[in-house]
């Protein structure tokens, strides 16, 4: 394919750099693998986030352009800009967006919700109400498992938690397989996006190069995350290949807007946005 919240910059002089944001997640690494291994020449400050707070990050004006999930697009009028073929998305089985519960789905009547949820929260709600037919009571909370299942009857995780919890937890499901099944199109979750009056075609040429350095070193790129982990290297080399999708054709566009409608029909969303992308 040819395409904790840390600060990290990039240039002795970081007053003067453009400001970008990403999660601090293992799928948002090969964004940065290139600037972290100075593969290409840097001048930005690079910013690592929940999913959550990278969403307000660029709410706040805190930063020029970020990785956002899809529902902070459209909590603002604004007229942002997606940088096009880029996305985080699934078709099918996408592991690190996780359901867990204690019994069957019909005894479901509480749900807590990892708080650094974004995206992933409101599809649950979706799926709950369009798939199952359910209404439970929602609860935020830090993404601990056995302490969320404690207080309620099912808990959404996402990220490497999500990960790590399902080699040893089997009572769950995926949202992203969910999402396929209710509607035969990928999930997005998040993108590169930002305000088209700060950002240059250049800057959106370099989030590109940076990703396709990235992309062609997943290898590596999941060796180095897993030093810091009890898990295998392997774990996540193989959902960084078999799981997440970095695509956005006109399939990630359809499941977008589908989102959306869904999201918005059930008074999810306040927006129904413009789906407009950067030009090259």
């Amino acid at each position: 394919m040819e395409l904790g919240e840390t600060n990290q910059s990039f240039s002795e002089n970081s007053e003067n750099l453009k400001t970008f944001s990403v999660f601090n997640q293992l799928n948002n690494f090969p964004f940065t693998y290139a600037f972290d291994k100075q593969l290409l020449i840097n001048s930005y400050k690079i910013l690592k986030y929940s999913p959550l707070n990278s969403g307000k990050a660029l709410l706040n004006g805190e930063v020029e352009l970020g990785v956002i999930p899809v529902t902070t697009f459209a909590a603002t009028k604004e007229s942002w800009r997606i940088i096009p073929h880029i996305s985080i998305s699934s078709k099918g089985t996408f592991k690190s967006t996780k359901l867990f519960f204690k019994k069957g789905l019909k005894d479901i009547h509480t749900i807590a919700i990892d708080d650094r949820a974004d995206s992933e929260a409101v599809l649950l709600k979706i799926l709950m109400s369009e798939k199952y037919n359910l209404t439970p009571d929602y609860v935020e909370m830090k993404p601990q498992l056995n302490a969320m299942l404690k207080k309620a009857d099912a808990a959404l995780l996402i990220g490497e938690e999500a990960l790590h919890e399902q080699e040893v937890n089997k009572s769950s499901f995926d949202l992203g397989e969910e999402w396929f099944d209710l509607t035969g199109l990928p999930m997005v979750f998040a993108f590169w996006a930002g305000r088209q009056m700060t950002v240059q075609i250049e800057d959106v040429k370099n989030i590109i190069n940076a990703f396709n350095l990235g992309y062609k070193n997943l290898e590596s790129v999941a060796k180095e995350f897993a030093r810091n982990s009890d898990f295998s290297w392997a774990l996540y080399h193989d959902y960084l290949t078999q799981n997440v999708s970095y695509k956005f054709t006109e399939d990630e566009h359809a499941g977008l807007t589908e989102f959306y409608n869904y999201a918005f029909y059930y008074g999810l969303i306040e927006y129904v946005p413009d789906i407009l992308f950067f030009e090259l």
